[in-house]
């Protein structure tokens, strides 16, 4: 698939990877996140989230969008996916924003 994929956003500099079944699905978008980095793009990562946005402190983007960082406070049943991608992308130097859309 990345290998029919890139050429087709070789005149593209910003490019948004969205998972949208909720969970991890952004997980999945990871090799093309890297495989875009290597080639200088602007790469941000979104995902329709199951987590409740609502228990935590992340800042609203957009109506139904919040930015996900490293620090967001976690919500009680700790389940969020968009975090822990934060937290590990930044562990692996990666200076990327994640954002959650909220179910609507």
């Amino acid at each position: 698939m990345l290998t029919t994929l890139l050429p087709e956003l070789s005149n593209t500099h910003n490019i948004l990877i969205a998972g949208a079944g909720g969970g991890f699905d952004i997980y999945c978008g990871l090799p093309l996140y890297f495989a875009l980095k290597n080639q200088y793009k602007q790469v941000y990562l979104a995902n329709y989230s199951f987590t409740s946005l609502k228990e935590t402190d992340s800042p609203e983007f957009y109506t139904y969008c919040k930015e996900i960082l490293p620090q967001t406070k976690t919500p009680a049943n700790n389940y969020f996916p968009e975090k822990h991608l934060a937290t590990w992308l930044q562990y692996q130097g990666e200076k990327t924003r994640i954002y959650a859309f909220e179910p609507t």
